[in-house]
Parts: structure tokens; sequence; C-alpha cells
């Protein structure tokens, strides 16, 4: 798609990026439209067991640290048989994992190779360095950052694939890839950049007909790509430990990646993680049984499979109001793609059947977890505390002095630090944004936005108006004051910091 060329902004850019949008969203259906469903679905769902084994092995499944880095660090190339160390970093696989798996990880390392070279002589470039898929680390970081949209295109492909062409497993991953880099990918950015058009009126692109680059952006994502949330698992794990009872758990099979013993486990770790904010008062728990019922219906560790008529059985003695719940929070039949990329359900229905996976089940549940616990005070409460603490963390770890302040005559303080003679005073904020919104509800998500910016725009100002209190009590009198919000807010104000950002912030002080 050639766009015109310059600087765009107005009405002009508000025209253009509407244009765009709908062209980009009609090739992703039509190209989609035309694939066999049933036949294609399978092969898709195999490939992203392939991505997500290839993604964990090295980040999280090789305990020697100098194993690990060797994965990581190997380069691709097209002499596959002439490169050491990719021979080396199969053989840590195949003696680490079944042959399956190893099977599975070389064939996409394969895979990769080829997509790698077909990117570079179409000009793709997915890093700002010009890397592209040149090692195996990189390909991870890639495959990584796109598994939203793999998840997307398996939705899809059972509501909207109603033709006959069937594609080869070793084409697929090739011909899906085209429609998330080159319609998918705009999409989302053609999506914030309408966003920053409606909130910045001095907002506008330069384009050199291909490539599209605005004098704003937004980042909504932490690092690994994940969601912001209140509190992480990880975050509770880290700064709340104490809360977390031991746990009598399954046995996890040697030589596997995932399995329905460590999807147990890790739902077990989830509710006793949480058991202080009474994640047991929430419908978790009827999910929690939920998924282990369906976990009984997988043979191979991964993949779930299960009648229309077995499912009603296993939610047959819950009440006509809790069954509609369970049916519109497990499954989602709407062909839109919006719908379906912010969509976290795990069931997909293909053929009389609910098809599924341990990571789709898990990825529900994480969901859901932080929807019931956002509702609890308590919850809210100790989440603004375990998030100062994580901000003094990354203060610290940035050559900041934490001072012990936190109550100056009756008045209270978040995180009151000093470096260089200088008192850095952090507010820290909380407030939840839910980031489906920025493309289901662009209205909703820019008004919320603006009230947040305000609010924290009024929170600094009231910190000017009793920073005395601080250079008194620490006699110095140069004072800075930001607030850190834990969820990124679209705003050119740069003392207010999005927590995504602290650590780039930190590191220019």
């Amino acid at each position: 798609m050639n766009n015109p060329t310059g600087k765009i902004m107005g009405d002009d850019l508000t025209n253009l990026l509407d244009k765009e949008y709908n062209l980009h969203l009609n090739h992703i259906i039509n190209k989609l439209s035309q694939l066999d469903a049933t036949d294609t679905f399978y092969k898709w769902h195999h490939i992203v067991l392939s991505i997500e084994e290839f993604i964990n092995i090295p980040l999280y499944e090789i305990d020697d640290i100098n194993d690990m880095e060797t994965i990581l660090s190997t380069p691709l190339s097209m002499n596959f048989l002439e490169n050491e160390q990719l021979i080396n970093a199969i053989k840590i696989i195949q003696n680490t994992f079944d042959n399956n798996i190893a099977t599975r990880f070389i064939n996409l390392l394969v895979m990769t190779i080829a997509i790698n070279h077909s990117f570079k002589l179409h000009g793709i470039n997915l890093f700002d360095d010009d890397t592209y898929l040149d090692t195996i680390g990189n390909a991870v970081v890639y495959y990584q950052s796109r598994r939203r949209y793999f998840i997307t295109l398996l939705y899809l492909i059972p509501k909207i694939s109603k033709g006959i062409q069937k594609i080869s497993n070793n084409d697929l991953l090739n011909e899906l890839l085209h429609i998330i880099e080159v319609h998918c990918i705009p999409v989302t950015s053609i999506n914030h950049k309408q966003i920053l058009h409606k909130i910045y009126s001095d907002f506008y692109v330069v384009s050199d007909g291909h490539a599209v680059t605005g004098n704003y952006h937004y980042q909504p994502l932490d690092e690994l790509f994940l969601e912001p949330e209140r509190i992480s698992i990880v975050d509770q794990m880290i700064y709340r430990n104490e809360q977390i009872t031991q746990l009598e758990l399954f046995t996890i099979p040697e030589g596997k990646v995932f399995s329905t013993s460590e999807l147990k486990n890790s739902i077990l770790l989830i509710e006793s993680a949480y058991a202080f904010y009474e994640i047991e008062d929430s419908d978790f728990i009827m999910y929690k049984n939920i998924i282990f019922n369906l976990l009984k219906h997988s043979d191979d560790n991964y993949f779930i499979s299960i009648s229309k008529k077995e499912f009603e059985k296993i939610i047959v003695n819950y009440s006509n109001t809790n069954k509609t719940k369970i049916y519109n929070n497990l499954l989602n039949h709407s062909t839109d793609y919006i719908v379906n990329l912010n969509s976290f359900h795990p069931l997909i229905e293909l053929n009389l059947k609910y098809v599924s996976n341990v990571n789709l089940l898990m990825r529900f549940l994480y969901y859901f977890k932080n929807i019931f616990l956002n509702r609890k005070k308590r919850f809210q409460i100790h989440a603004g505390f375990v998030f100062e603490d994580i901000v003094k963390q990354e203060l610290s770890n940035a050559g900041f002095f934490i001072t012990d302040i936190k109550r100056i005559n009756r008045k209270e303080f978040d995180v009151v630090t000093i470096k260089n003679n200088i008192i850095y005073n952090f507010q820290c904020k909380n407030n939840l944004i839910d980031l489906t919104y920025l493309q289901a509800f662009q209205k909703k998500f820019i008004r919320y936005n603006k009230y947040l910016v305000n609010y924290y725009s009024k929170a600094l100002l009231n910190e000017e108006h009793r920073e005395g209190l601080l250079q008194n009590k620490l006699s110095i009198n140069t004072i800075n004051h930001y607030v850190v919000s834990r969820f990124p807010v679209i705003t050119n104000n740069e003392r207010i910091i999005s927590f995504n950002n602290l650590q780039n912030f930190a590191k220019e002080i």
C-alpha cells in the first residue's frame, strides 16, 4: 500500500489513517476466508505449540546459564551444517527434551532461517538495528512479540475460513506471518496513531510512501511484551513471599516444556499467592475447577479437545446464571478482528468440539484473576504498597538513595529519594487502565487517559505546595517531583512517568 509522502496532519491524516485501517482489516479477513478451516486450524495450532516451546526453552527451561547463552547467541544462517554453534545448541536441546520437542525445535529453526532470508529479500526490518532474525535470541524476541497475533489468527480461522485452500505445514507459517507483518501489525500501529492524533493537536506523521513515522509514540506493554498489572505473580513472590503458603504440587513429567501437571501447579500457585486478597471469594475457584476437569481431556499434555456434550456435563450442576457467565467467558463467537485481538477466551469451537491448549487455559485464568482481584478494595490498597516497593527497587538499582520518609506533620509521601544532592520525590499511582480499550473502545480510553493526566498533574501541584516539608527535613533545597504510573498514560508532561519507562528515566539522572 503506497501512502502519500511528506508530512501529513489534520484532516488529511485522519482520512489516511481511517482508510489504511479498513484496508488492512479487509486484507486480513479476505486472506483467511480463502482457507480450509479445519485443515488450517489444526496445522496452525501445532505451529503455535512449536513457537511456544521455541520461546520457553532457552528462556525458562535450560538450567545451565552457559547452555542458555549458547542457545540464545547461536547465529542463524543458511549454511546449516557448517554452523558449529547451531549444532551444539541442537545437541543441548536433544539431550534435555524428548524427541518430539527436539524435532519441533529443529523444524522451526529451519523455517525461521528461511523466513529471515525472505524478510531480508523483501526489506521487512523487524529491529531498529538491522539485525533481523540473525540469532536464536532475536528469533525468540520476535516470536514473543507476535504471540498475541498468533492467538488472534487461531481464534479467527474456525470462524471466518470458509474456503478450500490448504497450505502445507512448511509454507503455512510463512503465509500467516506475512499477514501478521503486512496487515496485523499495521492495524495496531494505525490504532495508536489514531489515538495520538486525537490526544495531541500537533500530532503528525512523516511518510516516505511506505513507512509512516509519528512525532509521538505510545508503548503500552512492559518488558517481554507483557501487559502491565497491579501485582504480577512474580511481584507477589518477590515482595510478598511471606504471604504464599507451602503447596503440595503435582509431579511434572521429565523432558517436557508444557504439561497438564505444570498448569495445575501454576493454578495452585496463583490461588496461594493471592489468598491474602481473598481470591477464593470469587469466580476464580469455579473456573479453576472447570479447567481441572478440562485437563482430563488432554492425552498429550498440551492440546485439549472435548465434545460439546461432554463439556455440558462438566458445568451441568452450575446455576443458569453461572452457565451463561461460563459460556460468555470461555467462548467468543465474534468474527470481528478487533474483538478477537482483545479476547482471552480459552475454548475455540470447531466441528462440534471445543478445542484449547494448556497455555490458552492459563492465559485465560491469569487474565480473569486480575478482573476478580481488581474489584476487591483490599487488593487495590495493598497493590499500591507493593508498587511503591517495586519503584524503590528500580530507583535503588539506578543509584538513588531511598529515604525512610513516609510522613511529615501528618502529610504522607510515597517514595522520597536523593541523588547528587537533589531530592527526587515520587508519587506512585496504580490506577488501572484496561488496555483492551485501546482498540475496542477508543473514546473511553481517550476520556479516561485525559482524566488520569489531569489527576496526576494536580497531584504534582500538591507536592509542590508542600515541598518545604521535605526540604527542611533533609536540609536540601533542590527538589523535583514526579508521578510514576503503573499503567502507561499518554502525555507530554515529562514529570509523569509510565513505569515501563522508569528504568530509562532513572539512568538519565
